[in-house]
């Protein structure tokens, strides 16, 4: 059920991300037929490659006291489902466009 993945070192400080999508691509990507050992193919290679492999390293990134337009506007430009928050160099969070909705919306 998770879509975005935030991947840190032992400072807790982030250094990447893993979205469904990467990880989607890359097992479509993975095998040249589609055959009954495809998934079965896809699984070994899953379970042998690093993190590194799939993560997105180049990050933008959000202060956790950066205003809420800041967001909205880096969601507009770049088209963006996920950004990490950073407190200093210390990961915080993860805010998505449902994120900056969420208090507009009322329960029915």
């Amino acid at each position: 059920d998770f879509h975005h993945l935030p991947v840190i070192n032992k400072r807790e400080e982030i250094i990447g991300m893993v979205s469904k999508t990467d990880l989607d691509q890359h097992s479509l990507g993975m095998s040249l037929f589609v055959n009954k050992q495809r998934q079965e193919y896809n699984d070994a290679l899953f379970q042998t490659m690093l993190v590194e492999t799939f993560m997105t390293k180049s990050l933008y990134t959000l202060n956790s006291d950066d205003p809420i337009e800041t967001a909205y506007k880096m969601f507009k430009e770049h088209q963006f489902r996920a950004i990490p928050v950073i407190n200093g160099k210390k990961l915080v969070g993860i805010v998505t466009p449902i994120d900056l909705v969420r208090p507009f919306i009322t329960e029915q």
